[in-house]
């Protein structure tokens, strides 16, 4: 798209804060990018994109603790039953 001397281009930019150093230029998407969603360990970027295509990018080296967090979260929703386990599971 041209939007005078603006040009968009379908790509994602990731930038350190707070310095704000471009830290990687994401290409692949061929429209814009509409969502983009970050793993639960912090290692992997999924973007949804206007030509109706989803990328996932690993561009994170994954936290430990995010991971360790998000197992010890599935433990409990195991240990709990899972959903609708409060009121006597689904029906």
């Amino acid at each position: 798209m041209n939007f005078g001397l603006i040009r968009l281009l379908p790509q994602i930019i990731i930038w350190k804060y707070p310095s704000m150093l471009k830290t990687a230029e994401l290409l692949g998407h061929t429209e814009r990018v509409l969502h983009l969603s970050l793993s639960p360990d912090g290692g992997t970027l999924v973007s949804a994109g206007g030509d109706e295509t989803l990328r996932l990018w690993k561009c994170f080296t994954p936290d430990p603790r995010r991971k360790r967090m998000a197992e010890c979260n599935k433990v409990k929703k195991e240990q709990q039953g899972g959903i609708g386990a409060a009121r006597g599971g689904i029906r």
